[in-house]
């Protein structure tokens, strides 16, 4: 999956290269491939996060390797994030439907509606470790990096009325 990275940013620069942040935001770049191999494929969770974690050891690509801190707790938090969203992609599908105002979910771009799959699990499942906000943030970076012109305005409306929801 080729990014628009250079075109958008090279990295966050206000956040410290390696630290939790970073590895986040990583973690988060990796899930969101992982889980759109997994909307084209169909193929098990743990087969496809294994295949991906062995292909990024021998990964060319100046993009990953320049911050690549695939440490265990990255690991995890990347497989633990494309668990939540597959397991409960009904759910978070329905609430994808309800809070896109006269989309349909086969009309919504792939990649956007990968991205949403991947914030609103992260919104629903670990609101409690992650600020809702810096979910929102990092998903409207990922549409910006990842997806087309207006694809970061579309993904931040449809998770500010789930969180809207979700706060009521």
């Amino acid at each position: 999956m080729k990014t628009k990275r250079a075109e958008h940013t090279k990295s966050h620069p206000s956040k410290p290269k390696g630290g939790r942040f970073q590895k986040r935001h990583l973690a988060r770049r990796c899930t969101l491939q992982m889980l759109y191999s997994y909307s084209v494929t169909g193929g098990s969770p743990e087969a496809i996060s294994s295949w991906f974690w062995q292909m990024k050891e021998y990964e060319d690509d100046p993009e990953f390797k320049e911050d690549a801190v695939f440490d265990l707790p990255t690991k995890a938090f990347a497989t633990q994030l494309l668990d939540i969203a597959i397991h409960h992609q009904t759910e978070i599908d329905q609430w994808i439907e309800r809070s896109a105002e006269h989309w349909d979910l086969p009309r919504i771009a792939l990649v956007d509606k990968v991205i949403l799959r991947m914030a609103l699990a992260e919104m629903i499942y670990l609101r409690k470790n992650i600020p809702v906000k810096v979910t929102i943030n990092e998903a409207i970076e990922l549409a910006k990096e990842f997806s087309t012109e207006n694809s970061s305005r579309f993904v931040n409306g449809i998770l500010d009325r789930v969180r809207r929801e979700l706060n009521a």
